[in-house]
């Protein structure tokens, strides 16, 4: 009788220790291999903000961008929800992209690659540190009207410069994105169409290109404003809604995303109408007023958004 105790006290334990292990055992991944032979594992942080906790700030996209993003991602080979953090609308506060870019470096390894989108508002203030006339910021959910309310582009690339990557994509989809990166940095002959434009344009920089392991691509020129307007047939749309239509027309490179979207959103007729309109309009007659207003604030009063894209990733940065 002791002995059947036993051995039914032995099966228990042993069923039991391994009911508590399943959980475990199903969010170990293997490495995965890619088509071009690349290994590793894939993180991302995807930030999206339409509920502002300012009043006056709201918009009508970035939301449902960063979830269509999101499920882009986590529906593709090698990608997992559980390495995928999704901030949107209260979520998206200063601490909770800080806290998501704090997981990213303790996660990740030299082996793997990240993204980091970001749909919102964006802004320019003074610089605080005198590397660059005015600093380039993102606007979390909770920011007022103080400087440490903002993500500046030297905040934002110290956070990622802790990310350990073999490779990292970095998207900036706001007003001036164009600022979080010095243009002239690189001289690429695909982009050298924007490099005597930043130096006319005060050379603001950042140092979000610097590092050798990078793709970044922003939604505007440094000193003029994006859209995220009302189309007749696709509602809102902001340029990162061109992301997941380029994942799932089969575009698998930070390359390719970047350069389907780029075409995507200036093919658009409503974008193509409102950007001559605001040529028309912004820079040539009122072309005094911009550089008295350029003078007084350092940037035009102009919505201008070129996608481009900066590449100092050695080859093709597969994402998927």
């Amino acid at each position: 009788m002791n002995n059947k105790l036993i051995k039914k006290t032995l099966l228990t334990t042993i069923l039991s220790f391994l009911i508590l292990m399943l959980p475990c055992v199903s969010n170990v991944h293997s490495e995965t291999v890619f088509e071009n032979g690349s290994t590793g594992n894939r993180y991302s942080v995807i930030v999206g903000i339409d509920d502002y906790e300012k009043n006056g700030m709201d918009l009508h996209r970035p939301a449902e961008i960063a979830k269509c993003i999101y499920e882009s991602l986590s529906s593709k080979p090698g990608w997992y929800e559980e390495n995928i953090k999704l901030l949107t609308d209260k979520k998206a506060t200063k601490q909770g992209i800080i806290d998501a870019l704090d997981w990213l470096e303790s996660v990740s390894t030299d082996e793997d690659v990240v993204v980091f989108t970001f749909a919102g508002h964006g802004s320019i203030v003074p610089d605080d540190n005198g590397d660059e006339r005015f600093d380039q910021v993102i606007v979390p959910q909770d920011a007022g009207d103080d400087y440490d309310d903002f993500i500046s582009d030297d905040e934002l690339n110290q956070e990622l410069s802790e990310v350990k990557a073999k490779g990292m994509y970095i998207v900036i989809d706001s007003c001036f994105s164009g600022g979080f990166n010095d243009l002239g940095e690189k001289d690429t002959s695909e982009y050298n169409i924007f490099k005597k434009y930043n130096d006319f344009n005060f050379n603001f920089t950042s140092t979000l290109s610097k590092s050798e392991n990078r793709v970044v691509f922003m939604s505007s020129l440094p000193s003029t404003a994006t859209y995220n307007i009302k189309t007749p047939k696709d509602g809102n749309i902001g340029v990162t809604d061109g992301i997941p239509r380029a994942i799932e027309n089969g575009e698998t490179t930070a390359e390719g995303i970047s350069e389907y979207t780029k075409n995507w959103w200036l093919n658009h007729p409503t974008i193509i109408i409102t950007m001559i309109k605001d040529i028309l309009f912004y820079l040539i007659l009122l072309s005094p007023a911009q550089i008295i207003f350029y003078l007084l604030h350092g940037h035009f009063y102009a919505a201008l958004p070129l996608p481009h894209m900066i590449h100092n990733y050695p080859g093709e940065l597969q994402i998927i």
